[in-house]
Order: structure tokens, then C-alpha cells, then sequence
């Protein structure tokens, strides 16, 4: 997975990889919901959320959204899979709200194409 983005104490595009640890139900950071996220080795920074995440092929498997910051580990870091995304984009669309009920579709359809 390689991560791009423009971290805070840079003026240039940041370029960082690694490879997808761990695919699981997150919280995400100031919201109530849990949906499928990735976990990646690839570091991300403060000011890279939003930042797009591609794989080897280079297409884009999700957005960068936020890091873990801890003593005992390094480098993790999680990405909001693309199809969550479109997901949402679809749902506001129609509706102006994200109604969250594509989680069991996207773990057990065809969508998992990111590994």
C-alpha cells in the first residue's frame, strides 16, 4: 500500500508504504460508528488524513484517516476502504445522510478486492 499525502512540517507531497496488516471493524475517530477499516504499516502523519491509499497496481483502496499513537507500537496507521467510501458518497447523494448498512455486503461480496 502506498500512502500520499502533505504531512504537517512539509511544503512537498509525502510518499510513504507499506503493506495491509489486518483488515477488522474500527471505531473511527470522532464519530459513533464502527465500519470496515484497514490497518496498514505505512506511516501517517498529522495532515495526511484524506490522502488517497493505492495498491500495487495503483488503484486507490481507500483514504487515510488516522494513526495510531502509542508507546509500545509504531507505524500503524488505518485507511477507510474505497468501497465504505463510495458507500457514503451514494447514501448522501440520495438521501443527505449515511445510513450504514453496508458493512455485511462489503466483507462477504466481491468488493474485498484490496488485499
Amino acid at each position: 500500500v502506498t500512502v500520499v499525502g502533505y504531512p504537517i512540517g512539509g511544503d512537498t507531497i509525502s510518499v510513504t508504504s507499506g503493506v495491509v496488516s489486518r483488515i477488522e471493524i474500527l471505531s473511527y475517530v470522532h464519530g459513533s460508528t464502527e465500519l470496515l477499516g484497514l490497518q496498514i504499516d505505512a506511516a501517517i502523519n498529522s495532515g495526511n488524513s484524506g490522502g488517497p491509499a493505492f495498491n500495487d497496481r495503483g488503484k486507490c483502496v481507500g483514504i487515510a484517516f488516522q494513526s495510531l499513537k502509542h508507546e509500545d507500537a509504531e507505524n500503524i496507521g488505518y485507511v477507510i476502504p474505497t468501497p465504505v467510501i463510495t458507500h457514503f458518497i451514494e447514501d448522501y447523494k440520495k438521501s443527505g445522510e449515511y445510513t450504514c448498512n453496508m458493512l455485511f455486503s462489503v466483507i462477504t461480496g466481491s468488493n474485498c478486492w484490496f488485499y
